[in-house]
């Protein structure tokens, strides 16, 4: 084994510790609500920050159909598909079912 696939290797084993270290601090440590409570934090900081990029985008394919003439509306769309999952991500965690 050569010097750079060995200081690889070192890297991914290290990143794998940490990652289980991690992992293993919040299964342990976080009470089961408090991490329900940052779950549904971070979905709903994740789903204002996707609302937020999809207007931004929505308004750039705006302004480039009326400079071209040519719809494309691919980003915004995807990216409101995005945000709406997350949103339904939320609201099952909240126990709202629709």
């Amino acid at each position: 084994m050569d010097e750079d696939t060995e200081l690889r290797l070192r890297i991914a084993v290290q990143v794998l510790s940490a990652v289980y270290a991690i992992w293993m601090i919040w299964m342990v440590i976080v009470p089961p609500h408090q991490r329900e409570l940052l779950k549904m934090r971070a979905l709903r900081t994740a789903q204002r920050a996707m609302t937020a990029t999809a207007r931004r985008a929505g308004a750039a394919s705006m302004a480039a159909e009326l400079a071209t003439g040519e719809q494309n509306y691919t980003l915004p769309y995807a990216l409101s598909v995005a945000r709406d999952k997350l949103a339904r991500g939320y609201d099952r965690l909240r126990g709202i079912t629709s």
